[in-house]
């Protein structure tokens, strides 16, 4: 995992107790320090109601917003 520059989890509902949140356990147990990022639902509660893609587009999960924040992390060379 050293040569790991960075590592995200992508969870289709709350981060809170999903893959993101076991992926964090396992990078702070072996005290790793790559660039870490959670994405998915933050823990509220859900103003708005709508189609699956609706409510990925108002928390930044459709692909383009994935992709750019992956990108994001990765520094370039």
């Amino acid at each position: 995992m050293q040569d790991t520059k960075a590592l995200a989890s992508l969870d289709e509902h709350n981060i809170i107790g999903g893959l993101g949140s076991a992926v964090a356990e396992v990078l702070a147990e072996n005290v790793c320090a790559t660039k870490f990022k959670r994405l998915g639902i933050p823990d509220m509660f859900a103003y708005k109601l709508g189609s699956q893609a609706h409510f990925f587009e108002i928390h930044g999960l459709m692909a383009e917003t994935v992709a750019n924040t992956l990108v994001s992390m990765v520094p370039l060379r």
